[in-house]
């Protein structure tokens, strides 16, 4: 596959030498790049294909992947009767596929590093360094692009002719290019106006934000109410001067036009567009933007290696704040030393380790929106006034559900608090005096609690409060008490390991589904329990509340007194 690509790009041999590209060096170092993509362990949006070991099936694998996501992009296709918006909406949706897969796959190699130390000190032009970067990740993306469109070239082609289907492989690697281009460019914005540091800062949060939407968006989107789209997307669609500002309908206009040889005037324009924009961005990039791009990547690598992430050179201001919200928590909630060191070290982490906050924020995100969603489902009914709608719901008890339900929060952050990219350094648990390991576990999950449920809880505790009445209180207060109790059940039932301790390659994805399995078994069972209590017996509900605090207090205390022994060795 690489000799394919290799040869595919040789073809454009003039374009990159008029570019003042040396494309003998470039040859060379697109092919040691391709040859590292069959290494590299998945990420981002790819991060559920596992590879065991290193081989050169992994970007084979990665297309199988893609070829079965790309099934489901095919109905796209029929989204709408007309031939340009459908093929626009398609084009659309691929745009933004590639976006998030250039966000959460290669921003890290479009803003790599290492690759300045090996080339820059040789003779290599910034022209050429950078037209190998930029040609490795188009590769990449496009073979990656034609995978996810392999079916629904085919549908086109079924839908709306031969002809199309084939216009449409033409188009497509156009829609990759501007795409590449655009975000290319919007990292170069940024690197002009901000830090390097903040670059990644700002990365790293828009990755998490993507991630969000696209969890939530997932369960969002099938419930909202299209009345009136259909005519939109069915009526006869005249194209206009605005949709020039709109690059997915360049490619459906594009495709439009060849196949139906309309050659209307807005048509002719925006078949231009489609081919000359990405094609002239990307030659003017490489050629006049290559030497800042180098030059800032080099101050990136400077300021990576040499500054200091500490303030003020303390280490204990990182774990340890002395006054605020954190600070007060802290002094009132956790037990002096190892207790409330753990406590600080998780709450920190919890939000500035980028993997952690990937892993476990869409996970929250897709929590409430599915909360929000039989929540709020009443409300979708327009033949009701608000305070009918309400009435409705306070005829059941369903915010019982709703409160449960996010507690299945608690065992997925439970289960990732293990393991972490600095987990050489948990040799320090082993040199320090600590003589019950079990405060470090207690003070992780009360950071967990406070920090991911605590907040959540408050806000849909008010929503329940609102609708319900102030009746539903000693509710919520029994179903929080049961909430802790049901979480040192599964933090017991789970190995013992310290925070961050573990290599993230250990994590076992089949032990969390366990331990999530295990945890729904659990909130049925304390739901059940709370439901029968509310519906035939509602004055046991205090008193339940009382012995599940005493529960959960001897729970606590008898974990913090575990040993060593109860603890997975540490490995130095």
């Amino acid at each position: 596959m690489i000799d394919t690509f290799i040869k595919l790009v040789s073809f454009f041999k003039i374009f990159y030498t008029s570019a003042g590209v040396d494309f003998d060096q470039f040859i060379i170092i697109l092919r040691v790049k391709l040859m590292m993509d069959n290494r590299r362990n998945a990420s981002g949006l790819m991060r559920g294909i596992k590879i065991q070991k290193e081989n050169n099936t992994v970007f084979a694998t990665t297309l199988v992947m893609m070829v079965l996501v790309g099934v489901f992009l095919s109905f796209l296709i029929f989204i709408a009767s007309n031939e340009l918006i459908s093929l626009s909406i398609f084009h659309g949706v691929i745009m933004f596929i590639v976006s998030l897969m250039l966000i959460s796959d290669f921003s890290s190699t479009l803003l790599d590093t290492t690759d300045n130390m090996v080339i820059m000190p040789r003779p290599v032009s910034s022209r050429t360094f950078f037209a190998a970067r930029m040609t490795h990740i188009i590769l990449y993306v496009l073979a990656l692009v034609y995978a996810i469109s392999a079916v629904s070239i085919f549908v086109v082609g079924f839908r709306f002719g031969l002809l199309s289907g084939i216009l449409n492989i033409i188009v497509l690697p156009f829609t990759a290019l501007f795409t590449i281009v655009l975000t290319s460019s919007f990292y170069l914005l940024i690197m002009r106006f901000s830090s390097e540091e903040k670059l990644r800062g700002m990365i790293n949060s828009f990755q998490i934000v993507m991630m969000i939407l696209v969890t939530g968006g997932t369960q969002i989107l099938p419930h909202l109410d299209f009345m009136g789209a259909e005519t939109i997307l069915d009526a006869n669609f005249e194209l206009k001067w605005v949709h020039t500002l709109i690059p997915p309908i360049w490619m459906g206009a594009a495709i439009d036009t060849l196949s139906h040889f309309t050659f209307e005037k807005y048509h002719l324009i925006l078949t231009g567009l489609c081919f000359v924009i990405p094609t002239l961005s990307f030659f003017l990039i490489n050629k006049y933007f290559s030497n800042f791009f180098s030059s800032k990547l080099t101050n990136l690598a400077a300021d990576s290696g040499g500054k200091n992430p500490i303030p003020n050179g303390d280490v204990n201001s990182v774990f340890k704040p002395s006054k605020g919200l954190v600070g007060y928590l802290a002094q009132w909630l956790t037990q002096k030393g190892e207790e409330r060191s753990a406590f600080y070290l998780v709450w920190h982490q919890l939000g500035r380790e980028r993997k952690l906050k990937m892993k476990l924020y869409p996970q929250i995100a897709y929590a409430l929106v599915l909360v929000f969603i039989f929540l709020f489902a009443e409300f979708r009914d327009n033949s009701k006034t608000f305070s009918e709608h309400v009435a409705v719901l306070r005829e059941g008890d369903f915010y019982l559900f709703f409160v449960y339900y996010i507690n299945i929060i608690l065992p997925v952050a439970i289960s990732l608090i293990p393991f972490g990219d600095d987990f050489k350094a948990a040799w320090v648990y082993s040199a320090l005096p600590i003589r019950k390991p079990g405060s470090l576990i207690i003070g992780s999950i009360k950071a967990i609690v406070l920090k991911i449920y605590a907040p959540m809880f408050l806000i849909l505790s008010g929503i329940i409060i609102f609708i319900w009445g102030i009746k539903v209180i000693d509710d919520l207060m029994l179903v929080y008490l049961n909430s802790m109790v049901f979480t040192i059940l599964a933090a017991k039932w789970d190995k013992n390991h310290l925070p961050f301790s573990e290599e993230p390659a250990m994590q076992q994805q089949g032990g969390n589904i366990a331990l999530v399995m295990l945890s729904g078994i659990l909130l049925i069972f304390f739901g059940g329990i709370h439901y029968v209590l509310v519906t035939y017996i509602p004055v046991l509900v205090i008193p339940i509340a009382l012995i599940m605090a005493i529960s959960l207090y001897f729970l606590i205390k008898d974990y913090r007194e575990m040993s060593w022994r109860n603890f997975e060795s540490i490995d130095l």
